[in-house]
């Protein structure tokens, strides 16, 4: 795994060209998911940048969660969870899809907590510091740095 990025374009050819295989079928959708996460915002509604409208009329943004529904039930229909042990890579699009891409990290002793963004995936030096930042919710850089971002 190198943390491959699956164009977009890539995910809808194969949902026109082979609607008739639940694996192809299904790595589509949840890269379409992966892709859909990469363009998230924190406050819960990607739409209203499009909209004159305000935040609080905007439909609550589930294009996600649904996705991966639809993913979890062809799964279960066609293929009782074979197409994870296969080398599709649906593994590597759900593990991103659930890996934590911003953390709230404890700053040095008596110094105040920050938001911290890190990568998604868990691949190569990045993704390990990442993991480890998810994990202990710890900064992983210099004290130096630390105190340079810390704020009264």
């Amino acid at each position: 795994d190198d943390a491959v990025y699956v164009p977009m374009h890539v995910d809808t050819t194969t949902l026109l060209e082979a609607p008739h295989c639940p694996d192809a079928v299904a790595t589509a959708l949840t890269s379409l998911a992966d892709n859909h996460r990469i363009g998230a915002t924190h406050d819960g509604n990607r739409y209203y940048r499009y909209s004159a409208a305000s935040l609080a009329s905007q439909p609550p943004e589930t294009d996600t969660p649904a996705m991966v529904a639809r993913v979890e039930r062809m799964l279960r229909q066609n293929r009782s969870w074979d197409l994870l042990t296969s080398r599709w890579p649906m593994w590597r699009f759900l593990d991103r899809l659930s890996a934590t891409e911003v953390v709230n990290v404890s700053a040095t002793a008596g110094g105040k907590p920050f938001w911290m963004y890190v990568f998604p995936h868990r691949v190569r030096s990045d993704g390990l510091i990442s993991n480890r930042i998810r994990g202990t919710h710890s900064a992983y850089c210099l004290q130096l740095f630390q105190d340079e971002i810390e704020v009264d």
